[in-house]
């Protein structure tokens, strides 16, 4: 089975998180702890997805529609502003998903699922800046935007 969680190495290891809740007496909340991590494991496949989604559509939309529409919309710094936009949505939409999937009752769970959501807009500010990369190299794109990743020689 698939574990989408251990693409995320700033959240810990499985053992890691269930380590406070395994003293003696604490029975119940290492259940409880162990059933967090498993609901949020059960729905990992969908973490990269949102980042590589979001990240890929974002830098569809400055390269296509943002920049062909009126005004001028060429400078360097409305690239940096899509890419603020891609990682606070993929911020947001990760975080949607843990807390809806994976409800934090316990102790500890809120921060874990904080780790997931800046590691997964990480990964998608990384996947915007590929795509980015990509679409200023490749000359059959065609694109009114500033190629700010274009590198003369190709």
């Amino acid at each position: 089975m698939f574990s989408g969680l251990g693409l995320y190495p700033f959240i810990g290891s499985k053992s890691a998180f269930l380590k406070p809740y395994s003293g003696e007496g604490q029975e119940a909340l290492y259940q409880q702890a162990m059933l967090f991590w498993n609901k949020l494991d059960s729905v990992s496949f969908l973490f990269p997805l949102i980042c590589v989604i979001v990240g890929g559509i974002i830098a569809w939309y400055y390269y296509m529609p943002f920049n062909n529409t009126p005004h001028r919309h060429y400078k360097p710094k409305y690239w940096w502003i899509m890419m603020a936009v891609c990682a606070v949505l993929c911020f947001l939409l990760t975080l949607g998903v843990a807390v809806v999937c994976a409800p934090p009752k316990i102790e500890g769970t809120k921060v874990l699922e904080l780790k997931l959501a800046l590691s997964n807009m990480l990964y998608s500010v990384i996947v915007y800046g590929f795509v980015s990369f990509v679409w200023c190299n490749w000359r059959r794109a065609k694109t009114n935007a500033y190629r700010y990743l274009k590198i003369k020689f190709l």
